[in-house]
């Protein structure tokens, strides 16, 4: 129900569907709005628990018991990515709370999901970068062991764009995006797809791994294919490193199109 509604076009009333569903279960620790200062002690408070644990600590705690809890999780879940395009803050607000869950309650299949957003967030990246990568590798760890059964190609982008990618050298990072891309159309997953399609294209072009020609060509395939599929928006983006390559090369459509 609520993939259906925000799949109509209407984000807003996607959240509101999942937070009624939410309340008929007994969940109503969940702020319904956030501002910058409740994310601000959400933060915090997700940055003490996280101090208690390590990398290790946190992949090997308990499997989340309870039918509720469970269910709780993967309403949360399907709230995220309505979530993130209508209101970042109560995204960040979900993503944190479910993570608190995850240590106080157990982990569970959507636990890998929630530690890789948390991680990617630059506001926590800021306040611990380091507690950001044991989040990313947590993710990972999680996803082998519950199997790669809820947005695999999106966990697997967040953790190496956007947290591994500070400490892990540009080709392999271009390795794992490369094979997000082939995990995420595996699975259907096109916006993971062409998100990691558009990453490694700005990594072949930000570590030189190829010349000139081969990106402005390369640029060409990569922008037509990601049109295709209707990712206008992330296409938007893939083709300011491409206009970048043409106006290096000297045939961009538009010297002052950057």
């Amino acid at each position: 129900l609520i993939q259906s509604t925000g799949s109509r076009g209407d984000p807003k009333e996607a959240i509101e569907t999942g937070f009624r569903v939410l309340k008929s279960m007994g969940v109503k620790t969940i702020l319904e709005i956030a501002n910058k200062v409740s994310v601000y002690v959400q933060l915090t408070k997700t940055k003490m628990a996280l101090r208690k644990h390590t990398e290790d600590s946190l992949t090997n705690l308990r499997e989340m018991n309870g039918v509720q809890l469970r269910q709780a999780m993967r309403i949360i879940e399907a709230m995220l990515p309505f979530a993130y395009i209508h209101d970042r803050q109560l995204f960040m607000h979900l993503v944190m709370k479910s993570v608190r869950w995850s240590i106080k309650y157990g982990m569970s299949g959507q636990s890998a999901l929630v530690f890789a957003a948390l991680g990617s967030f630059p506001a926590f990246q800021a306040m611990d970068m380091s507690l950001a990568t044991i989040c990313g590798q947590t993710a990972l760890r999680l996803m082998e062991r519950f199997g790669s059964r809820d947005y695999p190609g999106m966990v697997m982008f967040l953790v190496h764009s956007q947290i591994l990618n500070w400490t892990t050298d540009l080709p392999e990072v271009q390795k794992h995006l490369d094979r997000t891309y082939k995990v995420s159309m595996e699975s259907g997953d096109v916006l993971s797809a062409y998100c990691s399609l558009g990453a490694s294209y700005a990594i072949s072009y930000e570590s030189c791994a190829k010349n000139l020609e081969e990106l402005e060509v390369l640029g060409e395939v990569y922008s037509r294919r990601i049109r295709d599929n209707g990712s206008e928006s992330i296409a938007a983006i893939h083709d300011t490193t491409w206009q970048a390559v043409l106006n290096l090369r000297g045939e961009s459509f538009d010297a002052t199109e950057l």
